[in-house]
């Protein structure tokens, strides 16, 4: 038994089923009334202490923190914290009835680090506080803290005492009175992200933020390490956390100034008892009220930075900033140069008229003012870094002050035509990976749980290690995952063509100039280079070169491409066409029967087409000598070599007259064709030639229903069949075709056979004409933009 204990003898036990323990010094210790006691004002003392010290011990088994309230603001150079009630780690509670306010200077004055051992003196009297802080032109950071206090008040006589005389007279305090010490603790934090990634004034908040949130000084140190696992305090039972004092939030001051005040980045409220607390440390575990701090923190500070009454956060688009700089550059000198012509038709004015002394002085004033506006505005363009490499990505969160995230958070979007995915990730920036997954509405408050222990998120570490970007998850709350490939505008359509679709317009070829037959030759030399490619390819080089005139003839006749088109009609009034097909592998595969088939395969494999056209308008709204402009490319590829045409000029109208139910248009293009083949060698400028020819355009119908247009020659000759062009609505198809293979489309064949063929002198059969009317190319429109994955 120690000296501190008592036992039966002295005092009477009523447990008989174990052994006793009473300590002596127990702070639960209260008065036992009874009749006839005489009772002290000690004795009402020790009743008082022994209720609040079962309180504090009750307050001790709930937990620390803020129950409510307690919120900090500053007001000119004034600290404002608000009524609350908030239990300290060491039991006790601070109680704030209304707001307090006090002069930071005041503060500052008074201001001492916490005591080492996390607790705060308290003594019953309000003493002096020794210290203060003396600032200067660094950054300082303090923790805003409130702590119990208490005093006694009022005055009242006493009457007499035991043994003494009753003519002494005395007077004490009649009332104990509890309230607030508002404190600062000046502390020291590592802030994230070092010198690695530039910040600025803006990032502040943000990292100090995440630097007290790193530290969190209440909290147990991890002992999940190979040291830690072999100590004995896994054997030991909880320890408590006994500061007296309740942080609110971070004070930032820097020479002088208040940067930064934020409240949850210290703010902890009441949510868990201590044990829990301690051992959720010792496990590398975050408390819940810290992780929720950490949510609100940031949740506080996003609200911030958005517009009024928009999901749009403040920080600038840097395009958007860009272009605002580009339309005032413009305004601007568009002013300058009204001033510059009023300054120089005055000086001209003037000096015509001889003028004084005084007036030139004028003049030349005014010409050094704008000259002082126009070196201002090249200042300004200068200061914009144009044409200094591309645009920076978009960093929205950074921009806004953003460097860490909690674990988990609420992100707002915006719904409409932009993706969600285009959205975050322009506020996220490159740093990060983003996951999208679509849940259910009522998961994402499991899902927000579940991030608790998680790390928090850095938007600088994947920008700064490079290849390493922090992989962070968005939940879409009953989102719908769908294909988000860009939807271009116009009419989509499923294309099947004969290789002959691309040879019947034959555009007044048999009056080409010898200017533009050069180029004709000089683009079968490119194509003969291409097919050169091909021979290549298939092992016929250096062989003996067969007659094949027969066998290529049929085969572009019967070569089929698929593939897909699209159209498009724009506000300006002028129209868009891009094709692109290929031809089946299978196709080359068939006709590979023997060695002497080897050409025709070749020409096969891999042949691929596109085609790219702009028209002004359409031709029919013109007015005689009235003209639009062509723009065309045609790209050809056939084992594994490729020619490039482009094609640019303008249609210009001659003559209009109606043709039964059609309208016929005499038209003439005039064309500039530039060529670039594989033997033209890299780097060097196309062949280029000029053309000019006339031709009639016939049209039924309109493009909101079904129609026809026809193509031919200007002089309607039998022996040249026109093309034709048939359009329907339902379903919506058009179709290109031909009567029979005329004298001058053979000429056209004989040009792509003699680019195509080894042997560029031999001749090629005439071969059975074309049945009539026969169909060299369908499109079928698409009800939507087909997927990139389809073929």
């Amino acid at each position: 038994m120690g000296i501190n204990e008592i036992t039966g003898e002295t005092v009477e036990i009523n447990a008989k089923d174990g052994v006793a323990f009473i300590e002596q010094a127990s702070p639960l210790t209260r008065l036992h009334y009874f009749d006839g006691q005489f009772l002290r004002a000690d004795a009402f003392a020790l009743e008082q202490d022994y209720h609040r010290t079962r309180t504090r011990l009750a307050n001790l088994a709930g937990g620390w923190g803020v129950v409510h309230g307690l919120g900090i603001a500053i007001s000119g150079a004034q600290l404002r914290v608000g009524a609350g009630l908030g239990v300290t780690a060491a039991g006790n509670f601070v109680l704030a009835s209304g707001e307090m306010q006090a002069a930071i200077a005041d503060l500052l004055a008074t201001a001492t680090p916490a005591p080492a051992s996390g607790n705060a003196d308290f003594g019953d009297c309000l003493e002096n506080a020794k210290g203060g802080v003396k600032e200067s032109a660094a950054l300082a950071i303090y923790e805003v803290t409130v702590g119990p206090v208490e005093g006694q008040c009022g005055n009242e006589p006493v009457f007499g005492k035991l043994c003494e005389s009753a003519c002494v007279s005395d007077s004490r305090h009649p009332w104990w009175r509890e309230g607030v010490v508002l404190r600062l603790r000046p502390i020291s934090l590592k802030l994230p992200p070092g010198s690695a990634f530039p910040t600025s004034s803006v990032h502040l908040r943000n990292r100090v933020a995440s630097g007290y949130f790193a530290a969190e000084p209440w909290l147990t140190p991890s002992a999940v390490s190979a040291l830690g696992l072999a100590n004995e305090l896994w054997c030991e039972p909880a320890g408590l956390y006994g500061r007296d004092e309740l942080v609110l939030g971070l004070l930032v001051r820097e020479a002088g100034v208040n940067r930064v005040l934020d409240a949850w980045s210290g703010r902890r409220e009441r949510m868990d008892t201590q044990a829990r607390g301690y051992w959720q440390g010792r496990m590398q575990m975050r408390p819940w009220n810290v992780f929720v701090a950490q949510v609100l923190q940031f949740q506080c500070q996003l609200s911030g930075v958005f517009d009024a009454g928009s999901g749009v956060i403040k920080p600038a688009d840097d395009c958007a900033e860009l272009r605002q700089l580009l339309d005032k550059t413009r305004q601007e000198l568009e002013a300058l140069q009204k001033k510059y012509s009023e300054s120089a038709e005055k000086i001209i004015s003037s000096f015509g008229e001889k003028p004084n002394k005084k007036a030139a002085q004028e003049a030349a004033g005014e010409a050094k003012i704008a000259y002082a506006e126009l070196y201002e505005l090249s200042n300004k363009l200068a200061a914009a870094n144009l044409g200094q490499g591309v645009l920076p990505a978009q960093r929205m969160l950074i921009n806004a002050g953003f460097i860490e995230l909690p674990p988990a958070g609420y992100l707002p979007v915006s719904a409409g035509k932009v993706a969600i995915e285009e959205q975050l990730s322009r506020m996220f920036g490159e740093g990060v990976a983003l996951h999208y997954h679509a849940v259910r509405a009522d998961e994402i408050a499991h899902l927000l749980a579940e991030a608790q222990h998680l790390q928090r998120i850095s938007l600088t570490r994947g920008i700064v290690q490079a290849g390493e970007p922090e992989q962070v998850e968005i939940f879409v709350p009953d989102g719908q995952v769908v294909d988000l490939q860009v939807q271009a505008v116009g009419t989509w359509w499923q294309v099947d063509m004969r290789l002959m679709a691309l040879f019947v317009f034959d555009l007044g070829s048999s009056e080409q100039t010898g200017e533009a037959a050069a180029v004709a030759t000089e683009s079968g030399a490119a194509n003969l280079e291409l097919l050169r490619g091909a021979e290549r390819a298939t092992g016929l080089e250096g062989e003996q070169q067969y007659t094949t005139g027969n066998r290529v003839n049929s085969l572009l006749r019967s070569l089929t491409l698929a593939g897909l088109a699209r159209t498009e009609s724009r506000a300006n009034g002028s129209y868009g066409l891009t094709l692109l097909t290929a031809s089946d592998p299978q196709q080359a595969v068939e006709l590979e029967q023997t060695g002497r088939e080897k050409v025709a395969a070749s020409v096969a494999t891999g042949f691929s087409v596109y085609v790219a056209g702009d028209v002004g308008g359409d031709p029919f709204d013109l007015g005689i000598g009235d003209a639009i402009d062509l723009k065309a490319e045609l790209r050809v590829l056939a084992g594994g070599r490729g020619t490039a045409t482009m094609i640019t000029g303008e249609l210009t109208l001659l003559a209009r007259k109606p043709q039964g139910a059609y309208t016929e248009l005499l038209v003439q293009v005039d064309l500039a064709l530039g060529d670039r083949s594989p033997s033209s060698g890299e780097g060097s400028a196309p062949q280029t030639a000029r053309s000019s020819l006339s031709f009639t355009m016939l049209r039924q119908g309109n493009a909101a229903a079904a129609g026809s247009f026809i193509v031919d020659d200007r002089y309607h000759d039998p022996k040249n069949s026109p093309v034709f062009i048939d359009w329907e609505e339902t379903p919506r198809r058009a179709r290109l075709s031909v009567n029979a293979a005329s004298e001058a489309q053979q000429v056209v064949l004989q040009k792509m056979v003699r680019a195509m063929m080894i042997n560029t002198n031999t001749g090629i059969a005439s071969g059975t004409a074309l049945s009539k009317r026969e169909q060299l190319l369908v499109m079928n429109a698409l009800a939507t933009m087909p997927a990139a994955s389809s073929t």
